[in-house]
């Protein structure tokens, strides 16, 4: 009799906490892969001057870490089989063939591609080698299974919206933990930028605030994610007071002078906000319509005095200029680096290097040559550089898929899509200075992955499953 209940005690247990567990199984697997992932991009090449995160990895350790992952994968992937979480259906086998077929065209392009034609002619170094493609390949696989889970072992179970709660809380204490650290090392900048704040000129050398990151930028990266965070935190919790925590990073973003983060979170505040006052119309059409009416206004009078008018101005130095010379100083800031880098290596591409792309991984070598910090600088071009026409597609597609789904359930949730095409259009603005692709094998990959196709997935099948249009995924009869 003690022995039956204890086992009765487990089974409860297991069967109340099996999806955290569950979805802690697949967050480690996922954990795993963008220190890998980092780890790539911050020492491809041995370009001593970048390494800022870890040290490169032997050959054992390149192929070990994929293995150690793959065999946590492979468990989740049983265990959501064996709880009938995962279907062998139409969507699972052609999405997957999809996810396949990606691999084996990136795969070949690793392996084969010769990008040194490319390269800065004073270049004297032969990267990439053998360990850097293969890293490159396994970090691109990692990628792929990160998608997988994202799409088919993210279910909608009993505890997946506290888990997305936890994942977008632990994005906000990691920005916090940056931002404590910066204010506790770094004061004295804060209060020199305080006093010679500009939106156009950085240059603050020794006092530009960089927290415990090697690059200012990514101090804004983290701020700007975080403040999105917490705008989903208040979606996805239904607590949408929650929305405010987002002003405590927002500061930061304009603290850190990432020009692009600064941009794209007015964008996304200025859409959010927007779009939202329709939604208060469509409930309460008198509030509404005066609130959109004021704003309407507002915005008139901005536009009108930006490019006629020219009667606002601000002072910029010993001098002031108007709105007009402001916008236009601070967009040719924004922009002036990051095309000539395009300009520099695309003068010399051919027809190859413009459908097939460069191959993931080792496109980041080809700026570093010219002595351009990690990335393309443009987040459309890293898509394109990454792996051409075929890559940029499969991006692509992803986006629309969610997008369709915040469209279908846009009568009960409108806020999903409004939310969904704010950061959508703020992350164009962004990709036009900055590279974030979403997806890729890092942290911030990961992170707009959550936003662009986790949250979008939970919320289309909570919204299947209030409306019963499908039987819901719940766990209650598990197979212990």
């Amino acid at each position: 009799m003690f022995i039956k209940s204890n086992i009765l005690i487990v089974r409860y247990l297991l069967n109340k906490y099996f999806d955290i567990a569950y979805f802690t199984i697949i967050f480690s697997a996922i954990g795993l892969s963008l220190v890998y992932g980092q780890i790539l991009e911050a020492n491809i090449g041995q370009f001593s001057d970048f390494m800022v995160f870890g040290e490169p990895l032997s050959i054992g350790l390149i192929v070990l870490i994929p293995i150690i992952i793959t065999c946590i994968y492979g468990f989740a992937i049983f265990i959501a089989y064996k709880n009938n979480l995962l279907k062998f259906n139409a969507t699972f086998i052609g999405y997957t063939l999809i996810l396949l077929l990606m691999l084996l065209y990136m795969g070949v392009l690793i392996f084969n591609k010769d990008n040194s034609h490319l390269y800065n002619p004073s270049y004297s170094g032969n990267a990439p080698n053998f360990n850097d493609r293969l890293q490159s390949f396994f970090s691109f696989y990692l990628e792929i299974m990160m998608i997988f889970s994202f799409y088919f072992l993210y279910k909608s179970t009993q505890n997946l919206k506290v888990f997305i709660e936890i994942i977008l809380v632990c994005v906000g204490i990691y920005a916090l933990i940056s931002i404590i650290y910066s204010l506790s090392t770094e004061l004295d900048k804060y209060i020199y930028v305080l006093r010679n704040f500009s939106l156009v000129d950085k240059d603050y050398g020794e006092n530009l605030i960089k927290s415990f990151y090697g690059i200012g930028n990514v101090f804004g990266h983290t701020t700007y994610c975080a403040a999105v965070a917490m705008i989903f935190l208040a979606l996805v919790s239904k607590k949408y007071y929650l929305g405010l925590l987002s002003l405590i990073f927002i500061p930061f973003i304009f603290f850190s002078q990432s020009r692009a983060g600064i941009l794209s979170i007015v964008i996304f505040f200025i859409i959010y906000f927007i779009g939202y006052l329709f939604v208060i119309l469509k409930r309460n059409f008198k509030l509404g319509a005066i609130l959109i009416s004021i704003i309407i206004l507002i915005l008139l009078f901005i536009i009108f005095d930006t490019f006629f008018f020219k009667n606002i101005s601000i002072k910029f130095g010993d001098n002031n200029i108007t709105l007009y010379e402001l916008f236009s100083t601070l967009f040719k800031q924004l922009f002036k680096d990051r095309f000539t880098i395009i300009s520099d290596i695309y003068s010399k591409a051919d027809s190859m290097d413009y459908i097939f792309g460069l191959g993931y991984g080792i496109e980041l070598i080809v700026p570093r040559t010219y002595g351009y910090i990690y990335y393309m600088h443009n987040t459309f071009v890293e898509y394109y550089a990454i792996g051409g026409i075929p890559y940029l597609a499969f991006i692509i597609g992803i986006i629309l898929i969610s997008l369709n789904k915040c469209v279908k359930i846009r009568d009960e949730n409108p806020l999903i899509l409004l939310v969904f095409i704010s950061l959508l259009i703020s992350q164009c603005f962004y990709g036009l200075g900055e590279s974030i692709p979403i997806l890729s094998n890092n942290f911030f990959g990961a992170v707009f992955g959550l936003y662009f196709v986790v949250i979008p997935n939970y919320e289309y099948e909570e919204y299947l499953d209030r409306c019963h249009i499908i039987s819901p995924i719940k766990i209650y009869n598990k197979k212990i």
